[in-house]
């Protein structure tokens, strides 16, 4: 149990794939100071493969605070820095505002799904 917190523990679970030319990197949980490590390791895991296309869909996430957001960031600056794309995938209302409120939304873009993300 973390501490403060009643109940189990939220993990977060990433399972990655291949679409195409797309990594997708499917999250589920929260991602928060203790999981986003585990969201970083596996965008990392995609980058250092040579694969610079990327969707990671948020769908199954439930909450995301600022170390979430920081994971995207490092890895939006270093997909850039081999032309390659970044886009989210979350129609979870949470989300979408925490994406909007910090602006976000207008640097990584965000799809309601999957589908809509590999056709922009």
């Amino acid at each position: 149990m973390s501490a403060g917190r009643e109940g189990p523990a939220i993990e977060l679970e990433i399972t990655p794939r291949r679409q195409g030319q797309w990594a997708v990197l499917e999250v589920a949980g929260e991602i928060d100071a203790h999981t986003a490590s585990r969201l970083r390791e596996s965008i990392r895991n995609e980058l250092d493969s040579g694969r610079y296309q990327v969707i990671v869909n948020l769908e199954g996430v439930s909450f995301m605070d600022s170390s979430g957001l920081g994971v995207l960031v490092s890895a939006l600056k270093r997909i850039r820095e081999h032309d390659g794309e970044l886009h989210l995938v979350s129609s979870q209302r949470t989300i979408v505002r925490v994406m909007e409120v910090t602006g976000l939304d207008k640097v990584i873009p965000l799809h309601r799904n999957e589908a809509e993300a590999m056709t922009t």
